[in-house]
């Protein structure tokens, strides 16, 4: 009995120390650190076609009609594309994501005409160097130099960048698209462009946005007039229109 008492003694802190052991070594395995990039969840958004413009003029000059159509373009697929991207939990589009996708789609805008002999109008690419998603503004403005073409005046869109805002004013000589005079903007009371959700919700024409935009754009104040065979454009502040004379040469 009185070795017993001894080796008793001996098992007893022989079970205890492995017991610490197994003990300290079960944190490890059972309470692995997370992943923060687990946490991270990407809002849903959803594709919007974007609003595409058209506008009507004799740009060539040969006494017939033609018409321009806005093209936004993927090079990646070689498709028309959509513009926006909207975060399906918000009211605006995505700006980030959008331009996100269209740098990745290398997305382009640019204008075609009814007459393939006239050539193609760049507006520029969609990118996260250069936020371009179209146009936010055309209008046909008449023969402004007496030579028998229209001329337009536009600005690109640049969603929600804080990029300055620029029109534009193009004729169409000697084969080819020119900028003849370019100024900044603060307007801000242009028509807003419809969200347009569907390509096919531009080629019906049946949405009462759009119908309505179209009427808006009708109405809206003239950017450049001609008057006594001087040509003016208008320069908006935060109060008012200024009209400055345009000189240009053709």
């Amino acid at each position: 009995m009185k070795y017993l008492l001894p080796l008793g003694i001996i098992l007893l802190i022989c079970c205890q120390k492995r017991q610490e052991k197994v003990t300290a070594v079960q944190p490890a395995v059972s309470a692995p650190k997370q992943d923060s990039t687990v946490l991270r969840v990407a809002v849903p958004t959803t594709p919007y076609w974007g609003y595409r413009f058209k506008v009507e003029g004799d740009f060539d000059g040969n006494g017939t009609k033609e018409m321009l159509y806005e093209r936004f373009y993927s090079q990646k697929s070689k498709h028309e594309t959509y513009k926006y991207l909207k975060a399906d939990n918000a009211n605006g589009y995505d700006c980030t994501a959008s331009l996100q996708d269209n740098d990745a789609k290398k997305a382009m805008s640019y204008m075609v005409c009814s007459d393939s002999t006239i050539r193609r109008m760049s507006i520029g690419v969609c990118s996260n160097a250069n936020a371009v998603f179209g146009i936010s503004f055309m209008k046909n403005v008449g023969d402004l130099n007496g030579d028998g073409t229209d001329e337009l005046v536009y600005m690109d869109d640049r969603g929600c960048t804080t990029d300055p805002r620029f029109f534009y004013l193009l004729t169409y000589k000697d084969g080819e698209w020119k900028k003849t005079r370019q100024w900044r903007s603060k307007f801000g009371k242009l028509p807003v462009l419809p969200e347009v959700r569907q390509k096919d919700q531009i080629l019906k024409q049946f949405s009462k946005e759009i119908r309505a935009y179209h009427k808006e754009l009708i109405r809206a104040p003239s950017i450049v007039k001609k008057k006594k065979d001087k040509v003016y454009y208008c320069e908006f502040d935060d109060q008012k229109a200024v009209w400055k004379e345009m000189k240009i040469n053709w």
